[in-house]
This record gives structure tokens, sequence and C-alpha cells, in this order.
């Protein structure tokens, strides 16, 4: 299937056209479809720890949705990071922190949109899958590299969302989304399954890190991640376990 990139949209308050519609289920940051927050308006929530409640026997994230960030591989999808020379390749395996997250029980349910290389930018296009816009206001940037992750968890799409960070790629957009975004410390949490552009950039490495409305999310997705399994997909993280303090 040949997909044509959606035509250049001028910035600016009004929704983008129905044609980018068609690639909402991949990149809903994208399109800016987000809840216009009014005056007043106080949704009742249900708060993310109750929702992350680990019930006997099940595992931590049971039937939790999550949203990945383009980059990120799913087996039989590529990820471009925004350039057309990554288009179709597609990925054999799953990224090991998504692997890592099916074993506690989460569901993929959505990728969503980053800048062209992924790197380097506090905008958000690319040309294949178009501009990610501010939830709060379309003509404003989301801040960046996993600013379709933090549009996501803006707008309360994904319990848990999981992005890039190499000089601020998921605590930029968070702050500019409204969101809470973490960078871990470098091996913490796999790199393995990631398109990364610059390889061999090893003096700043990427890191891989969770974003979510709630600070409870990015705990969840650090008590999945930092245990032995994730040593055993990938021996260069480390083995520390997950400390609250």
């Amino acid at each position: 299937v040949v997909r044509t990139p959606p035509a250049a949209q001028e910035q600016t308050n009004k929704r983008p056209p129905p044609s980018g519609l068609a690639i909402f289920g991949r990149c809903f940051g994208g399109l800016g479809m987000c809840h216009q927050p009014k005056e007043n308006d106080e949704p009742k929530m249900v708060p993310m720890k109750s929702k992350l409640k680990q019930k006997d026997g099940q595992p931590l994230l049971h039937n939790v949705p999550i949203s990945l960030a383009e980059v990120i591989h799913l087996q039989g999808m590529d990820a471009t990071a925004g350039l057309s020379s990554y288009l179709e390749v597609y990925a054999k395996e799953d990224a090991v922190v998504v692997q890592m997250l099916k074993a506690h029980g989460a569901i993929t349910v959505m990728r969503t949109n980053v800048p062209q290389t992924a790197y380097f930018t506090f905008g958000s296009s690319n040309p294949i899958f178009g501009m990610t816009r501010n939830p709060y206001k379309f003509d404003r940037s989301p801040g960046g590299t996993s600013s379709g992750e933090a549009v996501m968890a803006s707008g309360r799409g994904c319990l848990l969302g999981v992005g890039i960070d190499l000089a601020g790629g998921l605590r930029v957009p968070a702050h500019f989304c409204g969101v809470c975004g973490f960078k871990p410390t470098s091996e913490r949490v796999s790199r393995l399954g990631v398109t990364v552009p610059a390889e061999g950039q090893n003096a700043v490495a990427t890191c891989v890190g969770p974003i979510s409305s709630e600070v409870a999310g990015l705990v969840a997705f650090m008590k999945c991640l930092c245990v032995p399994l994730q040593h055993q997909l990938d021996p260069t993280v480390s083995l520390a376990p997950f400390s609250h303090e």
C-alpha cells in the first residue's frame, strides 16, 4: 500500500481537514483532535492509581491500554521516525520494552507521531504523517520528540505511553502538554528495538521512558521494567531494582 503524505497544513486554531483521519489509528497526536478545555470544565475522572491497583493473581498492567511513540518497534509494523527511507521496513519482533509491558498484561492500542528524525527539535512534524498540535492551543508546539505521546496522555487516550528522551524528548512535551514524563537513568530501560537515526551517538545516550497523565503511571512503568526478565532479554541493562525513594 502506497501512503501519500498529508498535505502541509497551516498552523491555525482550526481542526485539520478530514483527510487526516486516515492515519488516526497510527498517530493520534498528528491530528490535534483533543478535548479543548473550557472555563470551569472539570471532568470527573477515576484516579489512575485506582485503575492500576493490582489484583490477586493478575499482573500489574492487566488489560491496561498503552500507546507507543512511532519509533518503538511493534512486530510486523515499520518505525520510520518520519523518514521515508524506513517506510515498509517491518520489525521482526517487538521492542524489549514492549515485550516487558505485554508480559505484565498491557495491551498496545496506539502509536503516536514524532518529528522527523525524532530528535533535536521543539516542533513536531514530518512529511509522512504530518504535524502534531498542542492539545490546548493548536497553533502552539506540543514539545518535540515524544509529543504524540504527550498529546495522547493529555487527552486521557491511554493510561500509559512510552517515548524516548535524549535532551528533553519526554520531559519537554510533558511540560508543554501538562502531563508527567520521566527520563530514566541510562541503561535502566532497554533500547533494543527502537529506531535511532543517530546510531553511534553514545556520549549522551537515548533513553526509553514513560509518559502519563499521572505520576502513578510512571511508577507502574518502572516497576514493570526494572526486573530480572528485562536483563535476560537485554544484558546491557542494569539489574538494580526500582526504588520508590
